[in-house]
């Protein structure tokens, strides 16, 4: 899946904590929430992988990725299949930002360069320098009531959850939701076994 490719952007896709929501505020926003990410890790507290999934669940909308992901798909399922693919989806995601945190959530190769307001979402625009490289990361953000919300991330053009969408839509014509559920643990798993 493409998000092996991707692990870079949890670095700012899942970024933590409670801050001040103001759309002029969110770029800021971004950058602190890597920075207090970055400072989690290298205090290495036995919890630290607690910590970080307890903080990203704080400002990831993980089930309203899950069900975007579906598209059509998730109004035809049973509340157990929702209930169980959400939790895969989740498991999943956070695998790839668990397997190498520590060359994720690196504050040092993260630059924001601004935001734009695009109707309901804002856009904060950084770069991440992967050995080399500039990776061009657009974050976008929904305001929630406490805090800003993440609700999907484009890497160089390429929407995480539009990509996610299209690979779902590919698999289910031929496979059933709970297979693709079971595939998505798996990986999980996998992701998590690499640590």
């Amino acid at each position: 899946m493409v998000l092996q490719s991707l692990q870079v952007v949890m670095v700012v896709s899942l970024g933590v904590g409670r801050a001040a929501a103001e759309p002029a505020a969110a770029d800021t926003f971004v950058r602190a929430q890597v920075d207090q990410l970055a400072d989690v890790l290298a205090g290495g507290a036995a919890d630290q992988f607690d910590v970080l999934r307890t903080r990203v669940r704080d400002v990831a909308d993980f089930d309203g990725f899950a069900k975007k992901a579906l598209g059509k798909t998730w109004a035809g399922l049973s509340a157990d299949e929702q209930k169980r693919f959400k939790a895969a989806m989740q498991e999943l995601l956070e695998s790839h930002y668990m397997n190498k945190p520590g060359a994720i959530f690196d504050k040092k190769k993260l630059t924001v360069t601004g935001a734009t307001v695009v109707g309901e979402i804002t856009e904060v625009t950084t770069s991440v320098k992967r050995k080399d490289v500039d990776i061009g990361v657009v974050v976008r953000l929904e305001l929630g009531p406490t805090t800003w919300i993440v609700e999907d991330v484009v890497i160089d053009g390429l929407s995480l959850l539009e990509d996610y969408r299209s690979q779902f839509a590919t698999y289910l014509k031929k496979k059933t939701i709970g297979e693709l559920i079971d595939k998505l643990k798996s990986k999980a798993k996998a992701n998590l076994a690499k640590k």
